[in-house]
């Protein structure tokens, strides 16, 4: 009885093929929050890049899942091998992973400031004396991580990690333990809204910025298939027009154009 229970389970799954031994994979993507790139888990709107991998992805037969975890603790874990890759990452903070060759979005970094406070940003120099908050581990442009490198440990930087470390910036120049924050244009504005903030701070939008990526681990097994399915996934997306769709219901619009 027990070798026909078997061979009928295995004469199942032979008979199933390929696409059940896929449909039992799953991908684990993990990042900070950083909305609207990734957002809530479970909630709706997760993040458009999780509405990219999913488009992508789960056609082909494969689970799509993303956790919270701080940034640097993804980027270790992704060279690991404990998951799939990392969300919203930065070429110069993850080298070693695996990124496509023309990204996932594009972000420009944005200062917040107090309402009415008259500050421009008009290079680091303009930073100076100022209380100025930043997110630990993550990498701006040169000048910018230049200052803070030069600055950590002093009064003049504060550097905020974990989960949630966007809204923890806002909350302290809320509070006006901060006179000046950075982030991405689009988190900033983004989070800033999100928690019913949106008057009472001005945004100050640097020229510079740099491609958004999701990062693959080299090590996972199918990570060159992964990698090259992302790859042709976003051009198929964004030639259907399913992309601008996806990035519509976030106020966005495709970063390539």
């Amino acid at each position: 009885m027990r070798g026909s229970i078997i061979a009928v389970i295995l004469g199942a799954a032979l008979a199933l093929g390929p696409a059940a031994a896929k449909a039992a994979e799953t991908l684990t993507f993990k990042a900070d929050f950083w909305c609207p790139y990734n957002c809530t888990p479970g909630k709706k709107p997760e993040g458009y890049l999780l509405d990219i991998l999913r488009a992508v992805y789960e056609p082909k037969g494969y689970t799509v899942t993303y956790e919270l975890m701080p940034y640097q603790d993804a980027i270790e874990a992704a060279r690991k091998g404990e998951i799939t890759g990392v969300l919203g990452a930065a070429r110069k903070d993850a080298p070693d992973l695996l990124l496509t060759r023309d990204s996932e979005g594009y972000t420009t970094y944005a200062f917040a400031t107090a309402k009415g406070s008259g500050f421009k940003y008009a290079g680091p120099d303009s930073l100076k004396g100022k209380r100025f908050g930043a997110i630990q581990d993550y990498t701006y442009d040169d000048r910018i991580d230049a200052y803070i490198a030069a600055n950590k440990g002093t009064p003049a930087i504060t550097l905020v990690s974990g989960d949630t470390a966007t809204k923890d910036l806002i909350t302290q120049l809320a509070e006006r333990k901060l006179d000046v924050i950075i982030e991405g244009d689009a988190v900033l504005e983004y989070s800033i809204n999100l928690i019913g903030m949106g008057n009472l701070f001005d945004l100050s939008v640097a020229s510079e910025g740099a491609p958004v990526y999701v990062a693959l681990s080299p090590k996972h097994p199918k990570a060159q298939e992964l990698l090259a399915m992302l790859e042709t996934g976003v051009e198929e997306l964004r030639k259907s027009g399913k992309l601008a769709e996806i990035l519509k219901a976030y106020g966005l619009k495709d970063w390539k154009k």
